[in-house]
């Protein structure tokens, strides 16, 4: 790993807890600007910690021993692999905090309703914030929101009923007139999920669309300013 890489993962691992101080931001900022695949990076941290939220874990510090490090570094083989390394060092790390607490499993605890969630309006760091698109196309059902965190925003889309095979993007539309395209999706025959990152506040995004391969605009959703 160079020393690039254990930045990234440093920066990831903060911005994945909502830890980043303002000049850590702009740092990751320009990151995920420049590098499309620090972003699904991004996504995987986020889906470790997400996990860990939906247990009745507390989370704590969880320092990667050099035998743990060296057995997965035996099994990085090829350059994929190796440029995914952070992400499988936090797993694993995660992996370490679970052992603790008597075998619990990631993923096989649902919250429940007193779990604590995080309360605001559109704009508040960790808040979901749920999307409703206009005159969404007749079959077509969407289910969407948006999480504003220090790095960005987050988009959360589960859609069904669009042509099958057929690839969209999905884009985010500013409030200057810019347009980021935070990733794409082939539609699936049942439903499609998929968790979007753009490098963009969640204040200085006007509206949400959803294209198909021919740029034609399927799915829009304006949304509310943030104050």
């Amino acid at each position: 790993m160079s020393d690039d890489d254990d930045r990234l993962a440093e920066l990831l691992g903060a911005a994945s807890a909502d830890e980043l101080t303002s000049a850590e931001r702009e740092e990751l900022l320009d990151v995920l600007r420049h590098d499309p695949e620090a972003a699904a990076h991004l996504g995987d941290h986020q889906d470790v910690v997400a996990a860990l939220r939906s247990s009745d874990l507390t989370w704590q510090d969880a320092g990667v021993s050099r035998g743990l490090r060296a057995r997965v570094l035996s099994q990085t083989v090829g350059a994929d692999l190796r440029r995914r390394l952070p992400v499988l060092l936090a797993a694993a790390a995660a992996a370490v905090v679970l052992a603790g607490f008597g075998g619990y499993v990631l993923g096989t605890q649902d919250a429940g309703p007193d779990d604590p969630v995080v309360a605001g309006g559109p704009g508040t760091l960790g808040a979901i914030e749920p999307v409703t698109f206009a005159e969404v196309p007749e079959g077509v059902d969407v289910d969407a929101s948006l999480v504003a965190h220090t790095w960005g925003t987050e988009t959360v889309l589960d859609v069904s009923g669009l042509r099958t095979g057929e690839r969209y993007r999905v884009e985010l539309a500013e409030t200057d007139g810019d347009v980021l395209t935070t990733g794409s999706f082939i539609a699936a025959a049942d439903v499609t999920d998929c968790r979007m990152n753009g490098a963009v506040p969640r204040a200085d995004v006007e509206a949400v669309r959803v294209l198909d391969a021919s740029g034609t605009t399927v799915l829009t959703a304006d949304l509310p300013r943030v104050s």
